[in-house]
């Protein structure tokens, strides 16, 4: 059974992420405290590389919804808690470094899960809640792009050896926002459709984020709608990071 509830541990997370902005005060840092915490823990637990005992498909695939569908609710949630009142400044940057980092940690594995899968709720969710990291269209660089081109100059997510991890992070998000649309017009444009049409996906991702932000916006006004860009512009550079460490070191 413990193979099962390990994976709940990162939605009971962001819960207990949740309470702690709901409390206040230097509790909504506790998201973000989660990134000095887990790495000391990862350090001192032993590697484990046991195979996992799986059998309950249902059982296994809950965590990964709720893991999507939570990183997008938690700056719906901040949102409405700033719309309350009660959160300094100093409480608010500890609120959105904490969904930030959580929809990295989270939010990037979960959405990766169910926008590869077959079906077409799956697939809508995984997509459209990458809006935690402002574009809910890096999926196809990373599909049609990455998969191919993985350790080639043509792949966003490769450093280049040499490179600094400042000079890549940034380089990468216009990266792979760019080779995204390109695939996507090609794709139209080899199916008889304008590059830039209405069936471009770039356009519903556009939209998706205007949804998003409108929603944040009318929770909780400037203030909300402050955290909620910051957070997930910092949380695309995050991945970006990610990127850089695990191709320089895995390939």
């Amino acid at each position: 059974m413990f193979d099962y509830l390990r994976y709940y541990f990162s939605p009971l997370v962001q819960v207990c992420t949740a309470i702690s902005i709901y409390i206040g005060g230097i509790y909504c840092w506790f998201g973000a405290s989660t990134l000095i915490l887990f790495a000391i823990v990862d350090t001192i637990l032993p590697m484990d590389t046991k195979n996992r005992n799986i059998h309950n498909k249902a059982l296994a695939e809950v965590p990964v919804w709720l893991g999507a569908i939570f990183s997008v609710g938690l700056y719906v949630f901040l949102a409405w808690k700033i719309g309350q009142g009660g959160l300094s400044t100093v409480d608010m940057i500890g609120a959105t470094l904490s969904v930030s980092w959580l929809g990295v940690i989270v939010g990037v594995p979960t959405t990766h899960e169910l926008y590869h899968k077959k079906g077409t709720l799956q697939k809508f969710v995984g997509i459209y809640s990458q809006v935690i990291y402002l574009d809910s269209s890096r999926n196809i660089a990373h599909m049609v792009g990455h998969h191919l081109d993985v350790g080639t100059p043509e792949d966003s997510d490769t450093a280049p050896r040499g490179k600094t991890l400042y000079g890549f992070a940034p380089a990468a998000v216009i990266h792979s926002t760019q080779t995204a649309w390109r695939l996507e017009s090609d794709a139209l444009e080899k199916r008889g459709k304008a590059r830039w049409g209405i069936h471009h996906r770039v356009w519903k991702a556009v939209i998706a984020l205007a949804v998003f932000l409108g929603v944040l916006y009318a929770l909780g006004g400037m203030a909300a709608l402050a955290c909620g860009v910051g957070g997930a512009a910092l949380a695309r550079v995050w991945i970006e990071t990610f990127n850089y460490f695990q191709l320089n070191y895995t390939l």
